[in-house]
């Protein structure tokens, strides 16, 4: 596709898939369509081509779906960090358990009662992400890809990241496209915790002293945390490093707990809806004193400590 303009179709979108992409048939093929909904019709410009499904990002709507609302982010569609944005809140909600109910169901699993989905802020919620970074006529981008693409979006902010990291992104970009080797900078992988941020910074060349004094420069700034990556995760090291590996936390209060993990570690990029979460499954167990729970996909103990 990409030595080829690409080719535009009419669709009447019937269906939302998993992903959240808009599902029609066009020219007897199946068409997953970006920032569409169903009962739309849309002009469509076909991106990208797998297993017999076209996608296509839309670019005109003849009909436009009552659950339409304005993306918050200016950024959206074209940065692919986000698919949902264009679609009412509840709409999304009702979407992602339809898709649960399905999935059991094809488990022959049948659910009886249905708890109210839980909900929690809609911006400035995700606290882990890897970001991409390229120069571009001189200039580092850094941000999310753009949809069904390897470029990367143009963006000094971003409406999803938590406030901290998506506060720190024009510092950090100007720190990398200021760097030696930041032609050699493929991407930063950033983690949130309740105080602090951490930055992986991945660097596919040696840096200079003075590329790390300025890398120090924006690490100095309070509550931030940077780790320097020339290779696999083994390679990962802190700057200065000195410093050594220090930990990120989050607290969960309702079990007077708190949570130390790597930046490495996997923890859940929503920590206000993980809180819901957790409280919603141990009230759902009715655990008492003396009873045993195995948790069989413990992690750092999100849920079994509780």
């Amino acid at each position: 596709m990409a030595n080829r303009p690409p080719r535009e179709v009419e669709v009447a979108i019937t269906d939302l898939s998993d992903e959240g992409l808009g599902a029609g048939v066009a020219e007897a093929r199946v068409l997953k369509v970006r920032n569409a909904l169903p009962g739309e019709h849309v002009s469509a410009l076909v991106r990208k081509r797998r297993h017999g499904t076209w996608y296509a990002e839309a670019h005109q709507h003849a009909v436009v779906s009552p659950d339409r609302v304005s993306a918050p982010c200016a950024a959206f569609p074209r940065c692919g960090g986000c698919v949902m944005q264009h679609l009412a809140y509840q709409q999304q909600l009702e979407h992602k358990q339809r898709t649960v109910l399905r999935l059991l169901a094809e488990q022959d699993i049948s659910t009886f009662t249905l708890r109210t989905p839980v909900s929690g802020p809609r911006l400035h919620y995700r606290h882990k992400a890897r970001l991409g970074a390229r120069m571009v006529d001189g200039t580092l981008l850094l941000g999310f890809r753009e949809a069904f693409s390897n470029r990367i979006a143009r963006m000094t902010d971003c409406k999803t990241l938590a406030l901290p990291l998506a506060q720190a992104l024009p510092a950090l970009q100007q720190a990398l496209g200021g760097l030696s080797i930041a032609e050699r900078i493929p991407q930063v992988e950033v983690a949130c915790g309740d105080r602090d941020t951490a930055f992986i910074i991945r660097h596919m060349a040696p840096l200079t002293p003075e590329d790390e004094a300025r890398l120090a420069g924006f690490a100095s700034a309070p509550g931030r945390r940077l780790y320097l990556q020339p290779q696999g995760y083994d390679s990962i090291m802190a700057l200065p490093p000195a410093s050594g590996w220090r930990y990120l936390s989050y607290g969960n209060p309702d079990f007077g707990l708190s949570f130390q993990f790597l930046p490495t570690d996997f923890t859940q990029v929503n920590p206000s809806i993980n809180r819901m979460l957790v409280r919603a499954a141990v009230l759902a167990l009715g655990i008492r004193p003396g009873d045993r729970v195995g948790d069989l996909f413990c992690g750092i103990g999100n849920f079994s400590l509780a």
